[in-house]
């Protein structure tokens, strides 16, 4: 029994790692989609901010024309990518919950086979303290026989030797 559960053991210890690198992957690439979605909501910060900017700066269009247009397409090509930022910002929201439940789902796993291996190693540990409570006890037993049958010898020869003598 005690070599089924050293295998046992190994084998729970090995899906147990293959859980956590599985957890580590879902972790990383939730990290990958969550810096993403970071990026793209600084982004757009950025380009609202840009746009502000360019909006103050913007000549009256009755005052000069001819500088009006090129500060106006700069100011709507601001807004237009500050705008798909957000959007592809709003598009990596599911994918973040679904990396979440991911890794959720993974760390669940994981905990479970940690608890059955750490069940195995209990189980393990509990049978080679019997075992060892089992050795101790033959190993009395036989020392107590030993010297039983000392004694009995002893009290043998001194009875002989009484016999003898009366």
């Amino acid at each position: 029994m005690g070599r089924s559960l050293e295998r046992i053991l190994r084998l729970r210890t090995l899906l147990e790692e293959e859980s956590r690198l599985r957890l580590e992957r879902s972790v990383l690439e939730a990290g990958r989609i969550e810096q993403r979605r970071k990026a793209e909501r600084q982004l757009a910060s950025a380009c609202r901010f840009s746009a502000f900017s360019l909006a103050d700066s913007l000549p009256d269009k009755e005052n000069d024309s001819s500088d009006f247009k090129p500060k106006q397409e700069e100011w709507l090509a601001a807004v237009r990518e500050g705008e798909l930022a957000a959007r592809r910002e709003l598009q990596l929201q599911p994918l973040m919950m679904t990396a979440m439940r991911s890794v959720e789902a993974e760390r669940e796993e994981m905990l479970e086979l940690r608890l059955e291996r750490e069940q195995v190693e209990t189980l393990l540990h509990n049978q080679a303290a019997l075992c060892e409570s089992e050795r101790e006890r033959s190993s009395q037993r036989n020392l107590d026989d030993w010297y039983a049958a000392a004694l009995y010898r002893r009290t043998r020869f001194l009875a002989g030797r009484a016999a003898k003598q009366a």
